[in-house]
């Protein structure tokens, strides 16, 4: 059943779960906590050592609880769900949820490829062109669920012989990776694989399955824009054209084909996350706007409820004084909540549905809109780079 090489597999995915988080402490997005993995409001209760000691005690005992109510619930599922051979062909490794946007520039590319659904994945909430998808529950066997099981709980002695108890937290998520790299391994080796992630541990599950054909589709940008106290801190490499990449400590090294934004990602993808010599291919941003019927200056703050609400909310709160029309888009996996709280007390548009309005400014962290919204002309100003300030200068000037 490989319960400690597929074990070993998953903690190796930690360098660069380790790394991402090293930078977000260095650049203030996170603050560092007790363990990785506790969420900002949590930190406060570790503060006391005797809390945390306890804690590192318990967990194990959570951790096996967890593991057991996962067990009688796949096993349920693997019970309910009609078994799967997969023929050779092409798949769509559906490894994590997406957002619409996402999915339309996936369909551009994969063609009829059939979707291997990850657990929580629901097809339902997706266009798939071709209209096959299979769960990985269909795939996996009953000794490969009480293989997981058993690998979750040595990826946690592992994790903590070789990063200690910081990290411990990690192993949460190795039921559903192992369950789902169980599922990958059905896949014929002659097969035409096609996925989106670049960095975490699905990126390195897709790197490692055993395929002679895989297509990396670019959906995140990798040209960053940091402070300079940051890149030498940090010794970021340089992307010609302006900006920064990552040197991530895990790449890819099995890729065939890669679709990208535009060259300048294809140079930063090299420095940052490709190992290998694949083909490149310039896909394009695919990115489309719609007209405001106001004539007021506008602005849009693309956000990111989870790290950046305070700064997000500092800005919206600062821009009240100007006469000009404020849209904020927060990213599609983060809360909306705050924001719609905040509508109580500030005037803004909260923009729900996943489209993009044509503003005269753009302000935000380092996102991929942001690189989309330069593709069509529109002016970014970085809020992890500018002050308040300075934005509020940079409108007054225009207005």
């Amino acid at each position: 059943m490989n319960i400690l090489s597929d074990a070993k597999l998953f903690v190796e995915t930690l360098k660069n779960d380790k790394y991402l988080h090293e930078v977000a402490i260095l650049m203030g997005v996170r603050r560092k906590s007790s363990f990785y993995g506790v969420p900002q409001n949590v930190i406060k209760y570790f503060a006391n050592p005797l809390s945390k000691t306890v804690f590192v005690v318990i967990y194990p005992v959570v951790l096996i609880v967890l593991i057991v109510k996962n067990l009688i619930k796949m096993l349920i599922k693997n019970f309910c769900n009609k078994k799967e051979n997969l023929p050779e062909g092409e798949y769509y490794i559906a490894s994590s949820n997406f957002s619409k946007s996402i999915n339309n520039r996936i369909n551009k590319h994969i063609g009829k490829a059939c979707w291997l659904l990850n657990d929580g994945v629901n097809p339902n909430d997706y266009v798939i062109p071709s209209g096959m998808y299979i769960s990985s529950l269909q795939v996996v066997s009953i000794s490969d669920i009480f293989s997981a099981s058993v690998g979750t709980f040595v990826a946690y002695i592992l994790i903590c012989t070789q990063f200690g108890f910081y990290y411990m937290l990690c192993s949460m998520n190795a039921f559903k990776w192992l369950m789902y790299w169980k599922a990958c391994k059905q896949l014929p080796i002659e097969s035409s694989l096609y996925f989106v992630n670049h960095k975490d541990r699905w990126a390195f599950l897709e790197d490692h399955i055993y395929s002679k054909h895989k297509t990396l589709i670019q959906h995140g940008t990798e040209v960053g824009i940091y402070s300079d106290d940051i890149t030498k801190k940090l010794a970021l490499n340089p992307v010609t054209g302006g900006g920064w990449a990552l040197n991530m400590p895990y790449k890819y090294q099995t890729l065939s084909k890669v679709i990208a934004f535009t060259e300048k990602e294809i140079t930063a993808m090299k420095l940052s996350i490709i190992g290998c010599d694949p083909e490149f291919v310039v896909g394009g941003y695919g990115f489309e706007t719609y007209p405001l019927k106001s004539d007021k200056f506008s602005v849009l703050i693309i956000a990111f409820s989870g790290v950046f609400f305070e700064k997000e909310k500092e800005i919206i709160k600062g821009l009240q004084e100007l006469n000009i029309d404020i849209y904020v888009k927060n990213h599609p996996t983060q809360s909306n909540e705050p924001y719609l709280k905040l509508q109580e007390d500030l005037i803004f548009t909260f923009i729900k549905e996943q489209r993009f309005p044509h503003v005269n400014l753009v302000i935000t962290y380092d996102s991929t809109l942001a690189h989309e919204y330069k593709s069509v002309g529109i002016e970014v100003l970085y809020h992890t780079v500018v002050s308040l300030y300075e934005i509020k200068k940079n409108i007054e000037e225009r207005v």
